[in-house]
């Protein structure tokens, strides 16, 4: 189960089926709007951690669909792009329009 919580440590909202394997990586968008979290399970969740909701979940990521994990996510510094690295030294640009 993954919960976000504000700075008073107050339980906001937590996901129970957002992710079926362990989360490897977070990061934040420039604008700290969302962020994205990369699982062992080759998928991205991206989360508005304003309100706490999935904005959208990518499934197999990793090139040929084969699920080798995402390790590493990354936006690009102007935030179209968002790189996900993956257990194979793979990296997979998205496009953030895709996304959000």
């Amino acid at each position: 189960e993954m919960c976000i919580r504000d700075r008073k440590q107050t339980r906001i909202e937590c996901f129970n089926s957002l992710h079926t394997g362990q989360i490897r990586t977070v990061c934040f968008s420039r604008n700290i709007r969302y962020f994205v979290t990369g699982q062992d399970d080759s998928s991205i969740c991206v989360v508005d951690i304003e309100s706490g909701k999935l904005i959208k979940r990518l499934e197999n990521v990793h090139t040929e669909g084969q699920s080798m994990g995402v390790w590493s996510v990354a936006f690009s510094v102007d935030g179209k792009y968002l790189a996900a690295g993956c257990r194979d030294m793979t990296v997979k640009i998205i496009n953030t329009e895709e996304l959000l």
